[in-house]
């Protein structure tokens, strides 16, 4: 569960104002675990939260499988608008309408 919230307070699009304390709760957790600090780990509690600072944005605008995921839901929404000819006299108000369609519940 503390991961899970650490991990969607620091990776998300929107920057959760408590992430430096999810992290650090997290970081309580797995230290009363027992278990050696994993690579993975160290840069989740000590490198994230300061590149979060830098940039005051969450890695979700950074991380290129974000990029990958948001493009192939297009891709499947598009499909329902896309005409195949690009010089079709409709090609361009059906891309519109896509990208219209898929910004509405998607940003």
């Amino acid at each position: 569960m503390a991961l899970q919230e650490a991990m969607e307070a620091c990776f998300g699009f929107r920057l959760d104002s408590s992430y430096k304390e999810k992290v650090e709760h997290f970081a309580t957790c797995y230290k009363n675990l027992n278990l050696s600090i994993t690579t993975k780990v160290h840069v989740l509690v000590r490198h994230v939260p300061e590149f979060i600072d830098k940039h005051q944005m969450p890695l979700g605008h950074f991380c290129e499988q974000v990029v990958e995921q948001c493009h192939a839901k297009f891709d499947k929404l598009f499909n329902s608008y896309k005409i195949k000819d690009v010089h079709h006299p409709n090609y361009l108000s059906n891309l519109f309408h896509a990208i219209m369609h898929f910004n509405l519940y998607h940003i």
